[in-house]
């Protein structure tokens, strides 16, 4: 975990450096810089957790740093310091949601106090973080077997019933409710033109359809080959304001491909 001082009082910025034992409370770095450019690029060149930041300095403020950084990729946990307690610095703070904002000269303890709750800050952020990647993951691999679940049954010559796709579920382990409905949508190509690929028109087709039906985007699973584009919504109750959104998206965006010579036909079904 690094810690990055930015204080013009060379004094200042190398006294909260020496004030308190940083590795006690989890800190691995204490870096400095004494103007806004100088933070920019140590921001720029190395990963910061935790920033401590003047107010008040003479080639861009406090503040002129925090607006640089809401409009950058550069988002560690801030503390402000100043030498005057103005309302519009504790409104500025707010805005710029900074963690603690606390005045000059700062006792030992105090800074202690507060760097130990941003640490902790951190590493519950860190946490979150890796919990919402691995949730990610999770999900894409979930997808991956839902696809090759429903590839198999689609492709296959074979005879499915409800009591076989369920008992294939189980074998596949994948939580499968034969009490709920499920809608396929198969786009075939009727004709394509040579300046449009299948492949450059499948993308095309499902950014439309999400674009258009948002609410089904987390429950469609897609499959397609060479002609046919497979849509399987699933999970989803499938009410008449739904299709009706589904057969107003087909009939549009079918439309628009006979303007670019390109004729498809939808089936829509339920299972």
């Amino acid at each position: 975990m690094r810690v990055l001082v930015v204080d013009d009082e060379v004094l200042c910025a190398e006294g909260i450096c020496y004030a308190i034992d940083w590795k006690q409370i989890g800190v691995d770095d204490v870096v400095t810089a004494y103007s806004m450019s100088q933070a920019i690029t140590a921001l720029e060149k190395m990963p910061v957790d935790i920033m401590i930041t003047d107010v008040e300095m003479p080639k861009g403020s406090g503040f002129d740093l925090l607006e640089w950084m809401s409009k950058s990729a550069y988002h560690p946990i801030v503390i402000m310091l100043t030498s005057y307690a103005t309302f519009e610095y504790a409104k500025k703070a707010i805005n710029y949601q900074v963690f603690d904002y606390i005045l000059k000269p700062v006792s030992q303890g105090t800074l202690l106090d507060v760097a130990s709750r941003c640490v902790i800050e951190v590493k519950l952020q860190q946490g979150n973080r890796e919990k919402s990647q691995k949730a990610l993951y999770w999900d894409l691999q979930e997808r991956q077997r839902i696809r090759h679940f429903w590839r198999t049954i689609i492709e296959s010559s074979k005879h499915w019933s409800s009591e076989s796709i369920n008992e294939y579920a189980r074998s596949e382990h994948i939580t499968f409710d034969d009490q709920q409905l499920y809608m396929p949508m198969i786009f075939k190509i009727q004709n394509i033109s040579e300046s449009l690929t299948w492949e450059t028109l499948t993308p095309r087709i499902k950014i439309a359809i999400i674009e258009e039906i948002p609410e089904i985007k987390e429950k469609i699973v897609w499959m397609y080959n060479q002609e046919r584009l497979l849509a399987i919504v699933q999970n989803i109750e499938i009410c008449e304001e739904l299709r009706g959104k589904i057969h107003k998206f087909a009939y549009q965006f079918i439309r628009q491909m006979s303007t670019e010579n390109i004729r498809m036909s939808l089936y829509m079904g339920q299972f």
